[in-house]
């Protein structure tokens, strides 16, 4: 059973008398476990579909199921929850709170949520990202590498079904770049993270078990 996935998706914005596909037609399936990469140029389409996909967007047609649910049929109550509690999203900007450590920002979510975090779970998390170290420094303090660490600790620290990554290692250095994708992919054999993420850099497809190319708004898988 998948996941996630879509059918038919369709993203349509309006130009004047014209109509422009950002997402056409799209079909798309992740298995649990699973580490999937969509490539695609600047304006290809790829970060729409990422955010279609997370409920952030809504399409103009077609369908997106999560564990069978349609996501986009959900009220804005269990959206919410959805949202909350089944998701992670990392973006390519850090987007930490500044005032915060490294271990409160990762922490953030629980708080919101109201809910306790396993310990083990955070020392194996942390271990896994190697900032385990950094745990105390505030983001002003941590490199770039070390701040979107910190960020994918904080995406994943309620266990969600999915982790969402979009261009995660846009603003890092080809090494930094590549040391991150390696420990996605540690995290996604450790803890079974399901990992769907778009990326520009094709060099980085080795990592993943499924590979998909995007250009024009279509779709296409390719491994």
């Amino acid at each position: 059973m998948t996941v996630l996935e879509c059918c038919s998706l369709n993203k349509i914005y309006r130009q004047g008398d014209e109509s422009v596909y950002a997402v056409r037609d799209c079909n798309l399936k992740v298995f649990p476990g699973s580490f999937t990469m969509i490539t695609g140029a600047s304006g290809s389409g790829k970060t729409t579909l990422l955010h279609l996909l997370a409920s952030f967007e809504v399409p103009t047609n077609g369908t997106v199921l999560v564990e069978q649910r349609d996501i986009h049929r959900l009220n804005d109550r269990d959206l919410s929850k959805f949202r909350n509690t089944e998701i992670g999203f990392v973006f390519q900007g850090f987007h930490l709170l500044p005032i915060l450590t490294a271990e409160e920002n990762i922490l953030m979510p629980t708080v919101i949520r109201k809910q306790a975090v396993s310990k083990i779970y955070l020392e194996e998390l942390c271990e896994c990202l190697k900032i385990s170290d950094r745990l105390h420094h505030l983001p002003s303090e941590l490199s770039g590498g070390q701040q979107q660490r910190v960020a994918i600790a904080r995406a994943m620290i309620n266990c969600p079904k999915i982790l969402f990554a979009d261009e995660p290692t846009g603003n890092l250095d080809h090494k930094t770049a590549r040391e991150l994708i390696r420990m996605l992919s540690v995290s996604n054999q450790q803890f079974r993270q399901t990992i769907l993420m778009v990326t520009h850099d094709e060099s980085l497809t080795e990592a993943a078990d499924t590979v998909y190319h995007m250009e024009d708004g279509v779709l296409k898988k390719i491994k």
